[in-house]
C-alpha cells in the first residue's frame, strides 16, 4: 500500500441502484429567521445572516416534533419500491441507516419493514453517524455480491430538527461567545427520509457500483460528539461539535485517497459529472474541488435548501439528480461522518 494512501477496505461493485425515494417535511425554517430570534447581533456580535451567508444554509425542512424517524423512512421507502417495481415482500434484507432511531429495542428497521410489508426482509439497524447509509449501502453490495441475497432496501428519517432544538436552547442559555460557537453547528440540520434498493449489477460494464473504498480514523472520535440520556435516545443532554476541525480532517482523508482510487476506477476526474459528498457547509464544497480538479458546477447541492440532512444527503442527493438527469453519467459519491468514517465510491447510471 502507497504510503499517502490510507483506507480500510475496498469492495468490488456487484449492486445497482433499482430505486430511490425521499420524504420532505412541509414546514420550512429560515436560518435568518433561528438567528434573529436568538438575537445573535446584540448578544455576540454576530450577524442573523451567519448560518446563511458564511455556512451556506439557507433554510432547512422541519419535521413535527412528535415524528419518528420511522415517519420519515416509510414513505422514502415505498417510493424506492414504487421506483423499482418491487413490491415489499421482494425485500431479502431491509436495513434502518439512520443517526436517529425510534427507540433503542426494537431496531427501527423493524418498524418500517413491518409498515410497508415487508415480511421476509431480514432487517437489522446500522448506525454510524452520517456516514451510516455509506455502510449499508458498503454491506447489502457484499451480500448481493456472494449471492446470499437479490434485493436490499436501505431506508433511513433523520429528525434533526431535535438536535438544534437542543442546540437553541444551550445558545439562548449563554452569554458566552464561545459557549455559542461550540452548538451553533447544531442549527444548520435540517430534516428528511431517504431510500434505496439494490439489486444485483447485471453486466459489470453496465449500470451500477464500480467499487467502494471505505476508510476509519477513530482517533479523531471527540471532534463531534452528541449524548443523550442512557435512559432515552430522545433527550439531548449535551456534547460539542466541532465542525471546523472535523471538516479539515474528513477532507484531508479524501484528498489523500482520491487519486488512488479514481484511478483504480480507471475514472479521470473530467469523466465525472456530478460530485456528490456529505454537506455541513459552503467552504467544504470549495476544498473537495481543489483536490479533485472537478468544477464546482458539477457538484449536487441539497445544502442550500435543506440543511445537513446527515445521513439521508447521499441518497437525497443521488435522487435530486436523477429527477433532473435521464441520461447515463458518472457520479462519484464522497461519504463522511463523525468518529471518523470516509468512504469514496463510483457509480454509473446508464
Amino acid at each position: 500500500m502507497a504510503n499517502n494512501v490510507d483506507f480500510n477496505a475496498v469492495s468490488l461493485g456487484r449492486s445497482r441502484i433499482l430505486g430511490l425515494g425521499i420524504h420532505e417535511p412541509e414546514e420550512i425554517i429560515q436560518s435568518d429567521d433561528v438567528f434573529s430570534e436568538l438575537n445573535t447581533k446584540d448578544r455576540f456580535g454576530v450577524p442573523h445572516t451567519l448560518l446563511r451567508r458564511t455556512l451556506g444554509v439557507v433554510q432547512r425542512r422541519v419535521a413535527p416534533p412528535d415524528a419518528k424517524p420511522s415517519d420519515l423512512a416509510c414513505p422514502a421507502a415505498r417510493e424506492s419500491l414504487d421506483q423499482a417495481a418491487l413490491n415489499a415482500k421482494d425485500i431479502d434484507l431491509l436495513i434502518f441507516a439512520g443517526m436517529n432511531r425510534d427507540c433503542i429495542e426494537p431496531s427501527t428497521a423493524h418498524r418500517v419493514a413491518d409498515r410497508i410489508g415487508a415480511k421476509r426482509a431480514v432487517c437489522l439497524d446500522l448506525s454510524n453517524a452520517c456516514h451510516g447509509f455509506m455502510n449499508g449501502i458498503h454491506y447489502a453490495n457484499a451480500l448481493i455480491r456472494v449471492g446470499d441475497i437479490r434485493h436490499a432496501l436501505i431506508c433511513t428519517g433523520e429528525n434533526n430538527w431535535r438536535i438544534a432544538r437542543r442546540a437553541f436552547e444551550l445558545c439562548k442559555a449563554t452569554n458566552d461567545k464561545s459557549e455559542f460557537f461550540k452548538w451553533c453547528g447544531g442549527l444548520s440540520v435540517g430534516d428528511a427520509g431517504a431510500s434505496m434498493v439494490l439489486g444485483p449489477r447485471e453486466e459489470m460494464d453496465g449500470e451500477g457500483f464500480e467499487s467502494i473504498l471505505m476508510c476509519s480514523r477513530s482517533e479523531y472520535h471527540n471532534l463531534c460528539v452528541v449524548e443523550t440520556d442512557p435512559l432515552s435516545e430522545e433527550v439531548i443532554i449535551g456534547g460539542h461539535m466541532d465542525m471546523v476541525s472535523i471538516t479539515r480532517e474528513h477532507v484531508a482523508i479524501h484528498r489523500e485517497n482520491f487519486d488512488f482510487f479514481i484511478n483504480s476506477l480507471g475514472w479521470s476526474s473530467r469523466d465525472i459529472d456530478y460530485f456528490v459528498h456529505h454537506q455541513v457547509g459552503r467552504r467544504v464544497f470549495h476544498m473537495h474541488s481543489d483536490y479533485s480538479g472537478i468544477p464546482l458546477d458539477r457538484f449536487s447541492d441539497t445544502f442550500t435548501k435543506y440543511g445537513n440532512i446527515t445521513s439521508a444527503t447521499i441518497p437525497f442527493n443521488l435522487y435530486k439528480i436523477r429527477q433532473r438527469v435521464k441520461s447515463a453519467i458518472k457520479v462519484f459519491i464522497s461519504g463522511s461522518g463523525s468518529g471518523l468514517s470516509t468512504s469514496q465510491s463510483g457509480y454509473v447510471f446508464a
